[in-house]
């Protein structure tokens, strides 16, 4: 069984979203900077 793109793809998707969800709920910058931080980790997987 091998990870296909689509399996990449819906990562990628989940941690930005992530990461999107970080930046409108947290108050705090440096909450908003770690939420940042997995918005482009998210983008990322789905580049690589």
């Amino acid at each position: 069984m091998s990870i296909g793109v689509t399996h990449l793809l819906v990562a990628s998707a989940l941690i930005f979203g992530t990461g999107v969800y970080g930046v409108l709920a947290r108050r705090s910058l440096f909450g908003v900077l770690l939420a940042l931080q997995l918005m482009l980790a998210g983008a990322d997987v789905a580049l690589v």
